[in-house]
């Protein structure tokens, strides 16, 4: 039976099963599938399918294991980080333009590899083995272990990198309740941002 959708229709359904493919694994397919209706993510959306909606500015770190060249220093600067390899994690595909145009302004080139933050084999040969740093935007404040001793270390503050967080929902969806919950989640985002900056400051009373 012959299909009863326009052929600009066609295309369009096949442009968006396209973008779908070029976005799998990721938030931002599920909206394009309409599985979900709203999406945060690391950096602005580069395509009018999607509306976005400016959340936070979050400042990256070092994660890094306790025994790294790198874990007794307070801060550092983005020459150090470039001797060693980077994590090239799902979280920061997205941004990777945006921290790679902060390295090559200072004439420095990013080394990344590419690692399964879920294979603790693979993470342990990376980061004790072949000291390797995995950006984050986890504060000092957030010290945890991921199965061994690490340590979140500070960029020097004229080296800092910073990632914009956007709230994203598909361009078309009018439903009143999605809007409403983008306004909520935006006010959420501007506490947090307060938040962290408290803690930048040691200030956790605020």
């Amino acid at each position: 039976m012959p299909d009863s959708r326009t052929p600009g229709r066609l295309t369009s359904d096949r442009a968006l099963h396209q973008l779908s493919r070029h976005y799998r694994g990721t938030c931002l397919s599920l909206l394009l599938d309409r599985q979900i209706d709203i999406a945060i993510v690391a950096g602005q959306v580069d395509t009018n399918l999607f509306e976005s909606h400016f959340l936070l500015n979050a400042e990256v770190n070092l994660l890094v294991e306790s025994s790294h060249p790198l874990a007794s220093r307070a801060t550092v600067n983005l020459n150090a980080v470039a001797r060693y390899p980077i994590a090239n994690t799902c979280d920061i595909r997205y941004c990777r333009k945006r921290i790679n145009s902060v390295f090559n302004h200072l004439g420095l080139s990013p080394s990344y590899e590419n690692i399964n933050l879920a294979d603790q084999q693979n993470l342990s040969d990376f980061l004790i083995h072949k000291h390797g740093i995995i950006l984050t935007i986890a504060s000092q404040a957030s010290q945890f272990r991921i199965g061994y001793p690490a340590k979140i270390v500070c960029l020097d503050e004229q080296d800092r990198i910073s990632i914009p967080f956007y709230c994203v929902s598909n361009s078309n969806d009018t439903q009143a309740q999605t809007h409403h919950a983008i306004s909520c989640i935006q006010l959420e985002a501007r506490q947090l941002s307060r938040c962290l900056k408290s803690a930048e400051r040691g200030d956790l009373s605020s």
